[in-house]
């Protein structure tokens, strides 16, 4: 084959590869659960409030907010930044997807002695944080390695193509 149609491909999948990673979706973390009149659903844990649910909901917030603060702390410090940034940057658009798949293990020590609800708060949360890094990462490498493959296309063009 000819060099030309070679580099010619080559610069197409490239192009390619950019325009397919505009339409990969991120998910949106900061939605609120619904409400329901008698029970809250959190991720997929429903709980039943008491009859009293000012109190309630205080201690209800108060618990989500500790473990949401806990996930993302946790996240901060477990996730292997350097790992997704050149799983996107070699991969360009299959890293930003596989980095949206299941979250296998997640730290149940912070969770020794607490209640259901913390529980449930910190397991939602840190898979979604998690998700959320891991995307962010990948997708950085996905733009450094798509920035760096078209300097790389145009130097082989230039070099090859133009006589």
């Amino acid at each position: 084959m000819n060099i030309k149609v070679i580099l010619f491909f080559c610069v197409l999948v490239l192009m390619l590869n950019n325009a397919l990673l505009v339409f990969t979706i991120a998910h949106d973390i900061e939605k609120s659960p619904p409400e329901l009149q008698q029970e809250k659903i959190y991720g997929d844990v429903k709980i039943i409030l008491p009859e009293n649910t000012n109190e309630a909901e205080d201690t209800m917030e108060s618990i989500e907010e500790q473990a949401i603060a806990d996930a993302k702390h946790d996240v901060k410090k477990h996730i292997n930044k350097s790992m997704w940034f050149s799983v996107g940057c070699f991969l360009p658009v299959v890293g930003p997807i596989y980095s949206q798949g299941k979250i296998k293990t997640i730290p149940l020590a912070r969770t020794l002695g607490k209640s259901p609800e913390y529980i449930a708060f910190y397991t939602d949360n840190y898979r979604l944080e998690m998700k959320k890094q891991r995307f962010t990462w990948s997708l950085g490498g996905c733009i450094v390695g798509g920035l760096t493959d078209a300097c790389l296309a145009g130097f082989l063009i230039n070099r090859y193509l133009i006589d």
